[in-house]
């Protein structure tokens, strides 16, 4: 497992080579490390440029050691060194709205109901809705960024899933959206700090460029607005929905082999999943 340390550029630790930080952490851990702990409890020690030290412990109880109890080690390695921790966001989807992730005791309380999961409270480092409950009002659940403290804790949420209130939620990686701008059609901004916008420039449109709004019904790039009485009345519905129906006349294992085949998997799957094997 790895551990980073903050310590700055200009500190006297980073004059030292590699083989002699590993020899003094080593030997700093060996009084701070419980009885019976593997000797020399690192693999390795490397010097980033950013001026982090990046330590890898040999085993995870190793790891857990040092993270749990820094301040028998750390301080005497640098002073105001501290843990950079290796964080890593997920998706836990379909959470009923009856859990608070901002109470004291929920972090507490979602590592006790997933102990196969988050073996330890540290584990879990924050938690927050995804979207504004308020905007959510007519629904029961919604999702929740899980913020864990490692790799390890990462694979297993993503594998076993964890379960909030009974219910067994689905987890995945977080990606954010990337920001875009609706007015210039650019990224990194949105439409109020849009710089296109603040010299009184035309909007631009997402479909031909042209100096008009996307959903303008002029675009030559857009076929004028339908309303749902036509595109039910359109020879391309009827297709499709003739296709829709005659797939629900299939059996139902069938209908499974064929997405089982055919669909990629865009996460690890879960545990007792039926896509596993």
């Amino acid at each position: 497992m790895v551990i980073y340390t903050g310590v700055t550029r200009d500190h006297a630790v980073r004059s030292l080579s590699e083989a002699e930080l590993k020899a003094v952490v080593d030997a700093l851990l060996a009084r701070s490390l419980p009885p019976g702990s593997s000797k020399p409890a690192l693999l390795g020690v490397k010097k980033l440029a950013n001026g982090n030290l990046r330590l890898r412990a040999l085993s995870e109880d190793v790891k857990d050691s040092l993270v749990k109890e820094p301040g028998t080690w750390l301080a005497a390695l640098a002073e105001n060194a501290q843990l950079a921790r290796d964080l890593y966001t997920v998706e836990v989807r379909a959470v009923p709205l009856a859990f608070r992730p901002s109470e004291a005791h929920a972090i507490q309380g979602l590592c006790q109901a997933n102990a196969h999961v988050f073996p330890d409270a540290s584990h879990v480092v924050t938690m927050r809705w995804l979207r504004d409950p308020r905007e959510t009002h007519d629904k029961r659940t919604s999702s929740l960024l899980v913020v864990v403290d490692g790799n390890q804790a990462f694979c297993k949420a993503i594998y076993h899933g964890v379960a909030i209130h009974g219910r067994l939620c689905d987890v995945s990686p977080y990606v954010p959206s990337p920001t875009q701008c609706y007015f210039c059609q650019g990224w990194n901004h949105t439409v109020t700090a849009c710089p296109r916008k603040k010299k009184n420039l035309t909007i631009i449109c997402a479909r031909c460029a042209g100096p008009h709004a996307t959903s303008a019904s002029s675009c030559p790039h857009s076929p004028a607005c339908s309303s749902r009485h036509e595109v039910a009345r359109s020879p391309k519905y009827a297709r499709a929905l003739s296709a829709y129906m005659s797939s629900l006349d299939r059996p139902w294992d069938a209908v499974a082999s064929d997405a089982r085949h055919s669909l990629p998997f865009s996460s690890l799957p879960r545990a007792g999943s039926a896509w596993r094997d």
